[in-house]
């Protein structure tokens, strides 16, 4: 049932009666609930519903237009989400659908409840072994509140699906609880902060990513369900496992592919949701160094000029 539905069934039973609006405002006054004119009409016409003590409230309607009990509560159906909860809410779909919208992920990010938080800065630094594969990820977050908490989430993936990341050192946080998202290989790692951070309110957390891989990785990337002001990622290789060619994936501008004396940073400011990091080729490999030189945009791959050859 709809809120449209709950509407035509108000107006026609208000018809019914033969009331006036504020008729029935009178009415439901001396049943003492308290509702003005102007809500009800709003009631009546589809613009609005009842959201506060919504079982009274009913329940002076139905007996005021002569209706059977739970009538109107039925087609009103489940209360809308208001407040922080549409917020966690929409935080749900919007992380899903940064890394695919796996039914699985959604409902370990609703069971969970995503806190009132978010990044505004993130530099992530990936250390690959000899082989090429991922060893582990330190990262350190800059966080804002957007109300008081002392919680926050983080989603984490290895190159193997079949084995999933565990949580190694942390600082400014604890590990209250990690989830394993059924078939992505994805870790959901909840933490608890050292301290409540107020609304408005920034603190910083580290902590480091060990993993268990055993396939060797050609990319790192950032999924971001919100802008981040200021994002880094860096690649650091073991010899004699250095790539040949390295390119950034961004979904905007960003500040191109800066090399350092073991690996490859990118970096941008005001990054929009989506996909940012790196992508690189190996020497022994058949793909085309230059072909991996790309942007993400929305609708397409766009050739940018961020590709970094080390032949």
């Amino acid at each position: 049932m709809t809120e449209t539905s709950f509407a035509c069934a108000l107006s026609a039973a208000i018809d019914r009666a033969g009331l006036s609006l504020r008729r029935l405002q009178r009415a439901l006054e001396v049943r003492g609930t308290t509702v003005s004119v102007a809500t009800l009409s709003y009631w009546s016409s589809g613009r609005s519903r009842p959201e506060r003590d919504v079982a009274t409230v009913l329940a002076a309607l139905e007996e005021v237009l002569h209706l059977p009990g739970g009538e109107l509560s039925a087609l009103l159906g489940a209360r809308r989400c208001r407040g922080p909860a549409a917020r966690s809410t929409q935080d749900v779909h919007r992380m899903a659908n940064a890394w695919g919208a796996p039914v699985s992920l959604r409902d370990a990010l609703a069971d969970c409840t995503v806190p009132p938080v978010r990044a505004v800065a993130r530099h992530d630094t990936l250390y690959l072994d000899h082989r090429g594969v991922n060893e582990r990820l330190a990262a350190a977050v800059t966080l804002l509140a957007t109300a008081p908490t002392r919680r926050a989430v983080v989603l984490v993936r290895g190159a193997s699906r079949e084995r999933i990341p565990v949580l190694g050192r942390t600082r400014g946080c604890v590990l209250r609880r990690c989830r394993v998202v059924a078939g992505q290989g994805l870790a959901l790692l909840e933490l608890e902060l050292d301290r409540l951070l107020l609304a408005a309110e920034t603190g910083r957390i580290e902590y480091e990513v060990l993993f268990d891989d055993d396939v060797r990785n050609d990319h790192w990337f950032l999924r971001t369900h919100r802008t981040v002001r200021d994002l880094r990622l860096t690649a650091v290789f073991t010899a004699p496992m250095t790539p040949a060619a390295v390119a950034v994936v961004a979904p905007g501008p960003h500040r191109g592919v800066q090399r350092t004396a073991t690996g490859f940073t990118a970096a941008a400011g005001n990054v929009r949701p989506g996909c940012f990091g790196l992508r690189w080729s190996w020497p022994d490999s058949d793909a085309d160094p230059g072909s991996i030189g790309w942007m993400i945009t929305s609708r397409r791959a766009t050739p940018v000029p961020s590709r970094y050859s080390t032949s």
